[in-house]
């Protein structure tokens, strides 16, 4: 019977990392074999911003993520991980019945000025809405 438990743990420790390679949204790697991956080391430096809108204002209100996120989830933010950017937002909507919108943007340079990946997110309170915008360079 332990045979068999164990024997049953360690397929799942395989199984479950093959779900990534499988998966349509590569960078979430919190279950992938790591030292395949190429978005372990990425290639450039990435930076994020979330603001948070107000009734009818056009200009945000940065949120200083150093105080309000784990490092980790910071982390997860630059790696532009979208279940990670969809919890944030959220969290930052029910933070505030003042806030109406919430926005992430993730910019990226390349050290050799190559086009490097943009990421912009969008999120209405009260429409519950998401608009996500990814570019390149």
């Amino acid at each position: 019977m332990i045979s068999l438990g164990i024997a049953v743990f360690l397929t799942w420790q395989v199984l479950l990392p093959l779900g990534y390679y499988r998966a349509h949204d590569r960078r979430d790697e919190r279950f992938a074999w790591r030292i395949f991956s190429a978005l372990a080391i990425a290639p450039w430096r990435c930076d994020v911003r979330v603001q948070e809108f107000a009734d009818g204002a056009s200009a945000g209100r940065d949120v200083d993520l150093s105080r309000t996120l784990h490092d980790a989830w910071t982390m997860a933010l630059r790696q532009g991980q979208d279940a990670v950017a969809e919890r944030v937002l959220r969290t930052r909507c029910a933070s505030s019945a003042a806030v109406t919108a919430v926005e992430l943007s993730r910019v990226c340079r390349a050290p050799d000025a190559r086009p490097a990946p943009q990421m912009h997110v969008r999120l209405d309170c009260r429409s519950n809405t998401i608009v996500t915008q990814e570019m390149n360079g």
